[in-house]
Parts: C-alpha cells; structure tokens; sequence
C-alpha cells in the first residue's frame, strides 16, 4: 500500500468520523429533551421532527458502517467518488 493510498484512507476515514460526530451532536439534544418532544406530540411540526429525526440517525449509521466496512467492494474510493 502506497502513501498516497494511506493518506486518501486516513482523509476518508476523518471526514466521515466528522460527519458522523455531527449528525450524533444534532440529534442527541432531540432524543434526551423530553419534555420538549411531548409539546409536540401529534402534531404536523412533531411528524416532520420525527422524519428528520430518524434521517439523522440513519446518516449517522451509514456514516459509522462506512468506516467499520471491511469489504473491498464497499469500502469508500474517492475516485470513484462513492
């Protein structure tokens, strides 16, 4: 493995922890405030929380599992720009 191919790995890896460590700070306050959640229980605005909720908490997995892959064929190659 060249230097080059380290240095890309080690530039991917960080960003997607970044992302990842983001995604996590937005939603934790959401998923422990739970006395503001029940204001909006059964409401439009608490439906559209919700969704954005769950998006977060997805993109936050799917950014820790792009790290943890080990699989050659899922791993993240920035010339493929996937």
């Amino acid at each position: 493995m060249s230097l080059d191919q380290l240095t890309s790995m080690t530039k991917t890896i960080t960003e997607n922890a970044e992302q990842a460590l983001t995604l996590f700070c937005i939603n934790r306050k959401p998923y422990f405030d739970t006395e503001t959640m029940e204001k909006f229980n059964n409401t439009y605005a608490g439906h559209v929380f919700e969704f954005l909720r769950n998006q977060f908490s997805l993109s936050t997995v799917l950014a820790l599992s792009r790290i943890w892959d080990g699989s050659r064929g899922n791993r993240f190659d920035p010339s493929r720009g996937s």
